[in-house]
């Protein structure tokens, strides 16, 4: 609405100056800066809102990304901008509304989805200035993961054969570890950008079985 206003702005002004019921409501030169200052703030809210609305992408893994995004535009905003006083009070409201909603709540579920977004990784969080907080993030995927998704499946051992013997012998010092779905899949760089998530999963499914199961049941929720 209020990127029409401006576009209309000269018809809006002409047709309340010709109106005598219309001309206690002209708007100043100084009211129009407010409105294009505000209107320039709110570009970012319409942004979230759009990536928010998708529905063929999950959301939930966006939501810590969008909030934060929101808080780093408003404080550039502030900073760079140099608004009006009244504007500069509006846009510190906006940022104090949108800390009392920051995802805390079932925190561990934004979190992780954040995290199986491939695009974000652990990497998100190393990112975005998150430093003290990525041991316990990693702690808590990782607990989640052994406690509900890792394979438990031990794999069948045959008798050895000599030449088994004789290669046990040779090669005892060498440490075999055990690979980890979630340690490679943490390990590996972020995906691009532009990676669809849930294509990521279904083309990963076999590399990451237990994992991809892990990441449909977050990634699904709205």
């Amino acid at each position: 609405m209020m990127d029409r206003a401006l576009h209309l702005r000269e018809p809006l002004h002409y047709m309340a100056s010709a109106d005598n019921e219309l001309k206690n409501y002209l708007l100043s030169n100084e009211d129009w800066e407010r409105i294009q200052e505000v209107e320039s703030l709110m570009e970012c809210f319409q942004t979230a809102t759009l990536a928010m609305s998708e529905a063929n992408h999950p959301t939930l893994c966006q939501t810590i990304p969008i909030y934060n995004y929101l808080i780093d535009i408003i404080e550039d905003f502030i900073d760079q901008k140099n608004p009006s006083e009244d504007v500069v009070v509006a846009a510190n409201s906006a940022k104090d509304k949108l800390l009392q909603y920051y995802p805390t709540s079932d925190g561990l579920v934004y979190i992780i989805s954040t995290i199986l977004d491939p695009k974000n990784k652990i990497e998100y969080y190393n990112e975005n200035g998150f430093d003290d907080y990525i041991e316990t993030y990693k702690k808590q995927i990782i607990e989640l993961w052994k406690k509900n998704y890792m394979s438990t499946q031990v794999a069948s051992v045959n008798p050895p054969s000599k030449t088994n013997i004789l290669a046990n012998h040779i090669y005892k010092k060498r440490k075999f570890v055990q690979s980890d779905e979630l340690d490679n899949y943490l390990s590996s760089p972020p995906a691009n950008i532009e990676t669809d998530t849930l294509l990521y999963w279904k083309l990963h499914e076999k590399e990451f079985p237990n994992l991809a199961k892990m990441a449909r049941d977050y990634l699904a929720v709205p």
